[in-house]
């Protein structure tokens, strides 16, 4: 089966039957474009999360300071902005995960728990545990909303569960960017 397109398409499952067949097989399949998966798409626009080969290991931030506007469930740019402004990340960007998403190019950025969950249904709600589409190995990976003045939150995979951990924790991160038409 070879499937090929210019337009990125939302990951979907392909159920494959025939006339003698008991059992018909599904697949998940996930289009791959600007350097990532397709997770979320409708009328030409929608994001991409980095591959697996770009997936890194990282603190949130390395200090545990209130960072003002990293606080939304949904806007995932807008809360790397406010994490790479602060002198928690820029004091010390190697240990900052939004600004280790913005150094891979301008336009990526740490995802929102709410862009994180949408990675999570569409790219591994389809595949049996552990969650291995797309390359996610178990393990937690950061988001950019803040939970606390001294925690952030983390979606673990393959569970889907949710928790606030301290910042000055290691967690994986994998980025996400938008795209339009």
């Amino acid at each position: 089966l070879l499937l090929t397109s210019n337009t990125p398409y939302a990951p979907v499952t392909i159920t494959i039957g025939g006339s003698n067949t008991v059992n018909s097989p599904t697949a998940a399949v996930a289009f791959s474009y600007l350097g990532g998966l397709v997770f979320q798409e409708s009328g030409g626009s929608g994001k991409v999360v980095i591959d697996a080969a770009q997936e890194f290991t990282s603190m949130w931030t390395g200090a545990s300071a209130d960072i003002p506007g990293a606080t939304s469930p949904s806007n995932g740019a807008s809360n790397t902005n406010a994490i790479v402004a602060d002198a928690s990340c820029n004091g010390d960007p190697s240990n900052c995960a939004a600004q280790q998403c913005r150094n891979i190019g301008a336009d990526w950025y740490l995802p929102a728990r709410d862009e994180l969950v949408a990675v999570h249904s569409a790219l591994c709600s389809n595949s049996a545990l552990p969650c291995t589409f797309g390359g996610f190995t178990s393990g937690t990976r950061w988001n950019s909303t803040q939970a606390f003045p001294t925690a952030a939150q983390v979606l673990s995979f393959p569970s889907g569960l949710g928790l606030g951990v301290p910042k000055n924790n290691s967690a994986r991160a994998r980025c996400v960017r938008a795209f339009t038409p």
